[in-house]
């Protein structure tokens, strides 16, 4: 009775065993017969995406193609006021050093500009007139007999207006007449005694006595000369390198000459003196 109760437990566990084993290779045989679903999935996702995916556009390429074009050129150039500079070129703009000069010369006078005037006060025009005129005709007279050409004498201004007194019952009015002409001289040591022997022919003003000199472009360009020199000065103490000029720019220049009114010949016109002139020249000097 044992063995056979021995017997049948073995028979039931090789059983059991043939039917475990069975039932693994048929598991694993239906894993790989079939092909896995995430793949599948993977694959149809991937396939569906490479359907779906637009066309390129050519405007895009062209975009594209114009970006790599511009990041190339931007280590090539710089660009300064929207203008734009190739570093490979020779239109770079190069530093500048710009720095003003002053040139002045001072010389002797030979020539003199002076402005008298007769001015004639009368209640009647004509008398007012005829006095004025006399008295210039005098005057111009005189000049000639100190050797002043006809041409160096002209008339600067002339004016007639009339004034009157209104605050008083008896009202009564004037006529003004005044003519002022300015000549020309070169005979600075006697100006003081013209003036005064003009004074004695009828003029009672005296605008402005002006000095002049006859070479005054030659002085000017010696001028300019030394505000040259003054520019290139400064420039050379900003840097030790050699320096070229680049660009000059020439501003307005001037004399600065001796004015004097009728108050400063009032007192004693012989101390009349000339003095000297000061031509000054400036400029604005561009080195590189």
């Amino acid at each position: 009775m044992k063995k056979f109760i021995l017997k049948l437990f073995l028979f039931t566990l090789a059983i059991l065993s043939i039917t475990t084993v069975t039932s693994t290779k048929l598991i694993s045989a239906k894993c790989f017969s079939e092909e896995p679903p995430v793949i599948e999935e993977i694959q149809i996702l991937d396939e569906n995406y490479t359907h779906n995916q637009p066309e390129a556009d050519e405007n895009d390429d062209a975009e594209e193609k114009f970006d790599a074009n511009d990041d190339a050129n931007q280590s090539k150039s710089t660009t300064d006021s929207n203008v734009k500079y190739d570093l490979n070129a020779n239109d770079v703009p190069v530093a500048k050093i710009i720095v003003f000069g002053c040139g002045k010369v001072t010389v002797k006078p030979d020539i003199a500009y002076i402005s008298i005037g007769v001015e004639t006060v009368n209640s009647n025009l004509q008398t007012a007139i005829k006095e004025n005129n006399d008295n210039i005709i005098a005057i111009i007279d005189y000049l000639k007999s100190k050797n002043i050409e006809e041409n160096d004498i002209i008339t600067k201004y002339y004016s007639v207006y009339q004034s009157g007194d209104y605050t008083t019952s008896e009202k009564y009015q004037k006529y003004h007449i005044s003519n002022t002409i300015e000549y020309k001289t070169t005979d600075l040591e006697n100006i003081g005694s013209q003036i005064t022997e003009l004074t004695e022919l009828g003029a009672n003003r005296l605008d402005n006595i002006q000095f002049d000199c006859s070479d005054i472009s030659n002085c000017y360009q010696k001028a300019l000369k030394l505000a040259l020199e003054d520019a290139k000065q400064k420039a050379a103490s900003f840097t030790s390198a050699k320096l070229t000029i680049d660009k000059i720019t020439e501003e307005n220049f001037y004399t600065c000459m001796p004015y004097r009114s009728i108050d400063a010949y009032a007192k004693n016109a012989e101390t009349v003196k000339s003095g000297n002139i000061e031509i000054e020249a400036k400029i604005v000097v561009a080195f590189k």
